[in-house]
């Protein structure tokens, strides 16, 4: 009787250490950022660059980055933030498809409502007081679905940042426009999702910290992504 006991005790305890492993297994294929791979002969590159540029900022405000890659042939293929590829295509013309393929997504239409309701009025208010500039580069700052902390980037963070896959250092200094003086803490958006800012506080003894998160009354980030329902997720060089 104890035997028996003692293996459906066993087999409980599997079950559920399984279901722990296929929980952070989901977990850990989230990403930051949406991505558009674009795969083209390199002659056409140059080219296709150009044509990127033009909507440059609408793939910013969707939090997408652009990948290109040498191939004989053109296509390019939209990957979602769990990773999976969601749309191909292989005519250059089609690539605006691309932010109707993203706004229709079921994070992509929360997003595309986020943008209406608050990025004319609220969003601009949360760039100005966290010292940021309204440009291109700043577009996904406190409108995607992770980018809503402003975080005061130290000397030591920014160069951590840069050199560890995240390059939010050399973005946030083109953001402020010039060289920071010694010690002068440089703002950012961070992403909420993966406690940046946290990390970097914790990390380094450079003044890092956190000034706000979004429109909230916190400036914890397991509180902040609480209250912005934000999916937790990964970010190069930041240990969880």
């Amino acid at each position: 009787m104890n035997c028996l006991i003692i293996i459906i005790f066993i087999i409980i305890l599997l079950l559920i250490l399984h279901n722990i492993d296929n929980r952070c297994e989901n977990f850990i294929t989230y990403s930051s950022k949406r991505k558009i791979k674009i795969f083209a002969p390199n002659a056409q590159m140059f080219n296709i660059k150009k044509i990127i540029e033009t909507y440059k900022e609408e793939f910013n405000k969707r939090n997408v980055e652009i990948e290109y890659i040498v191939s004989t042939d053109f296509k390019a293929e939209l990957y979602g933030y769990d990773g999976g590829l969601k749309k191909t295509i292989t005519n250059m013309e089609e690539i605006k498809d691309f932010i109707d393929e993203i706004d229709n997504m079921p994070m992509g239409t929360l997003e595309k409502n986020d943008r209406e309701d608050f990025y004319n009025k609220d969003r601009k208010q949360l760039l100005e007081e966290c010292g940021l500039p309204d440009i291109a580069e700043t577009s996904h700052c406190f409108s995607d679905s992770t980018h809503h902390t402003c975080c005061m980037l130290g000397s030591q963070a920014r160069v951590y940042a840069d050199n560890s896959g995240n390059p939010i250092g050399t973005a946030s200094i083109n953001a402020l426009g010039r060289k920071p003086k010694e010690g002068e803490l440089v703002p950012w958006c961070t992403c909420t999702g993966s406690k940046v800012c946290s990390y970097y506080k914790n990390r380094f003894n450079d003044g890092t910290n956190i000034k706000f998160i979004g429109n909230t009354n916190t400036i914890n980030e397991d509180e902040g992504i609480s209250k912005l329902n934000i999916i937790r997720h990964k970010t190069p060089g930041i240990g969880l």
